[in-house]
């Protein structure tokens, strides 16, 4: 019976609604009980001090407007469970926090974020009460050191590259899932990575799809004998190709289950025909889908010549764009853009002819990475621990959100 109970497939909940926030560090605001009826009601993504962008000139000389708010301020958010998920996996996933996040779930600190602009998580599990009120709080800051370079470990956490922005201000996510999973593609925290899918071999006649699955078994109650079936579909839905590999993953391990499909005669993803395909990954026991996922493809081969410039699919291609800030900031509402609207900023790119964009320093959403892929934008990627290493500078390119290459 409790075999039964778990087998229905993962729950992706919008956790946007509904945060209580103050603009203020108040004591013992990370407790459950804590009061916080008072406070403001707000939705993320959010800015605490998008008021203050664009109200005054930027000092020059490579500075920009410094007189934004910076500070500590707190979000909390109240959610239940049904008794009827208990036994399952609960994480929760910020696309995205400036600068600092401590995070805490019924008053217990789970973890401490400082990137900024990389998705992280968190397992809440251990901590979750099924049926009952949770409370997961936030307390975030955003101060910055004088210098840019005083601000480790993200340097550019200055106005000297881009508002000094704060908040939660990407999406979050709850996800809850069974005991033995398709892992998230969240290192950061949780150094887990889900799926990777790339391309070799990329002709018009036909391509090579690898795709790495990272699958964990956290549920006694499962057999460790598993079949992981990826399955390839085309724009319009319907299946060009499955495989199913048989997997052995005993309780309490993780393990990455590899799965070739060759493909005949591809749609190829260019700038101009931005196709894609959906893989769907399922994890089958007796049958039966115990978690499943899926992922965009986009299937191509390309080529930087130094006497003749970029090539993909053998077609020369001149690219031109924008080098886009992270922050991708408006006035009046800061960094907090709800999807639609970073999907009305690549429409209007591509309205103007645009196909390229290097984002400045640091990472774009996953919703703007999204974009690049619908709308044939090649991305160039700074590496945001640094842009570079002991050998030189490195960034990644992507041509579909499938596949990365690193130059």
């Amino acid at each position: 019976d409790v075999y039964k109970r778990q087998i229905d497939s993962r729950q992706k909940y919008n956790f946007n609604s509904s945060w209580k926030f103050v603009k203020a560090n108040i004591p013992g605001a990370a407790d459950e009980k804590y009061d916080d009826t008072s406070w403001e009601t707000v939705s993320c993504p959010h800015t605490f001090n998008d008021i203050d962008t664009f109200d005054d000139f930027a000092e020059g000389g490579h500075n920009g407007e410094s007189r934004q708010w910076r500070g500590t301020v707190w979000y909390r958010k109240h959610f239940s469970l049904p008794l009827s998920e208990k036994g399952k996996k609960v994480y929760i996933e910020f696309e995205g926090v400036r600068q600092i996040a401590d995070v805490y779930i019924n008053g217990t600190f789970v973890g401490k974020n400082q990137t900024g602009f990389i998705p992280f998580g968190y397992d809440l599990t251990p901590y979750i009460k099924f049926g009952e009120d949770n409370v997961v709080a936030v307390k975030v800051n955003n101060d910055r050191g004088d210098h840019f370079r005083d601000n480790f470990p993200l340097v550019w956490h200055h106005e000297h590259w881009h508002p000094n922005h704060g908040g939660i201000y990407r999406n979050v996510y709850l996800h809850v899932m069974n005991p033995l999973h398709i892992t998230l593609p969240l290192y950061d925290n949780l150094e887990t990575q889900g799926q990777y899918i790339y391309t070799e071999k990329v002709s018009k006649r036909s391509a090579d799809v690898y795709v790495e699955t990272e699958i964990r078994n956290e549920g006694s109650v499962y057999p460790s004998s598993l079949e992981v079936q990826v399955a390839v579909f085309d724009a319009d839905g319907n299946l060009v190709k499955k495989e199913i590999t048989e997997a052995e993953i005993p309780s309490g391990k993780t393990d990455i289950i590899k799965t070739k499909i060759k493909i005949k005669k591809p749609s190829l993803w260019s700038t101009r025909y931005p196709y894609l395909y959906r893989v769907e990954t399922s994890i089958l026991q007796n049958g039966q889908v115990i978690d499943s996922d899926e992922q965009p493809l986009g299937i191509r081969y390309f080529e930087f010549n130094p006497n003749t410039g970029f090539h993909i699919n053998g077609e020369s291609v001149k690219l031109h764009g924008w080098g886009q800030k992270p922050t991708n900031e408006w006035a009046g509402l800061g960094s907090a853009l709800p999807d639609w609207m970073r999907e009305y900023t690549y429409r209007l790119m591509d309205e103007a002819g645009g196909n390229f964009v290097r984002w400045g320093h640091c990472a774009c959403s996953p919703a703007e990475a999204l974009m690049g892929d619908k709308f044939g934008f090649v991305t160039m990627m700074p590496g945001v621990a640094g842009e570079s290493t002991d050998e030189g500078d490195t960034c990644l390119l992507y041509t579909s959100d499938a596949a990365d290459d690193r130059i």
